[in-house]
């Protein structure tokens, strides 16, 4: 489950998979503060992953 959501973040353009389980960031992200900030970062990572 974190390596399929470490590759989402990886097709997103954060990182970048060396190897195989290896993973280097690309480009950072704010942790959010609170939930309704994650909700909202999340559902803008969704709209980016199924809109292509």
């Amino acid at each position: 489950m974190i390596y399929q959501y470490l590759k989402k973040l990886t097709y997103l353009g954060y990182l970048n998979e060396i190897q195989k389980g290896q993973f280097q960031m690309n480009k950072s992200f704010s942790i959010p503060n609170n939930i309704e900030d994650m909700i909202k970062l999340e559902e803008e990572m969704e709209k980016k992953l199924y809109s292509e």
